[in-house]
C-alpha cells in the first residue's frame, strides 16, 4: 500500500511539473522493450531520491522493470543486475542495478544460477535522463 501511495504521488509530482493531470501522467507509458531472452512485464518511472550535490541541472530518473530472463545461452549462468543493460535508440547504454538509492528500497532479486533453458524473474532499475526509452538486453 505504501508503494502504491508513493507511486501515485510520484505520478502527481511529475504530472504537475509537465503540466498534465495525474490521470494523464499515469497513461503516459515509458517505452522499454525486451530482447530475445528478456521479456518486460511492467515498467515504472521514478525520480532519483539521492540529492544532486554537483549542481548539475540534468535530472536523473529510474526506470524500474519487472522482467523475465530466459537462459538461452547454452550453459548455466548466474545473472546479476549489472548484466542487464538498457540501450537507447541513440546508442547510450545504462547498466542495471537494484541498490544504491532510496527509490530502490524493497527490490530484491534471485542471486543463484539459472540453468540452461530455464526462466527467472527479476526487478531491475536503470538510472537514466528524462524521457529515456530503449531495449533491455542481457550481457553475460
Amino acid at each position: 500500500m505504501k508503494r502504491l501511495v508513493f507511486a501515485l504521488f510520484a505520478c502527481a509530482v511529475l504530472a504537475a511539473a509537465a503540466g498534465q493531470s495525474p490521470a494523464a501522467a499515469r497513461k503516459t507509458a515509458v517505452f522499454v522493450a525486451g530482447s530475445t531472452n528478456v521479456e518486460i512485464h511492467s515498467t515504472k518511472f521514478f525520480p532519483t531520491m539521492s540529492g544532486n550535490v554537483s549542481g548539475a541541472t540534468e535530472d536523473q530518473y529510474y526506470i524500474v522493470c519487472k522482467l523475465t530472463f530466459t537462459n538461452d545461452l547454452g550453459f548455466d549462468t548466474a545473472p546479476q543486475p549489472r548484466n542487464f543493460v538498457l540501450q537507447t535508440p541513440d546508442g547510450a547504454v545504462f547498466v542495471g542495478t537494484d541498490t544504491g538509492d532510496s527509490a530502490l528500497v524493497g527490490i530484491s532479486n534471485y542471486g543463484g544460477t539459472v540453468p540452461k533453458d530455464q526462466k527467472q524473474d527479476y526487478t531491475i532499475a536503470f538510472r537514466v535522463p528524462a524521457n529515456a526509452t530503449g531495449t533491455v538486453y542481457y550481457q553475460p
